[in-house]
């Protein structure tokens, strides 16, 4: 979970995050203003976590895999 430092918070602000506790503060903030749309209910929680999921995927699909794939070739097979 993102429990940053009040300095750490006020400098995110107005800069990009560096270490992941830093991405994943940034990440609440954004879900936290998604929140403040609508009263709480289940279906903006699963919104939210579809979001969220849909977003892991697709990240592995773009930038994971064909990373792995290059240091497959580079460094040999496992399987």
């Amino acid at each position: 979970m993102p429990y940053v430092k009040d300095e750490t918070r006020n400098y995110l602000k107005t800069h990009k995050a560096i270490f992941p506790g830093e991405l994943a503060f940034k990440l609440a903030q954004v879900i936290q203003e998604y929140k403040e749309k609508d009263i709480e209910c289940y279906a903006m929680h699963n919104e939210i976590v579809g979001a969220l999921e849909c977003l892991k995927l697709e990240y592995a699909r773009r930038f994971l895999y064909p990373y792995e794939d290059k240091k497959r070739e580079e460094n040999g097979d496992v399987w």
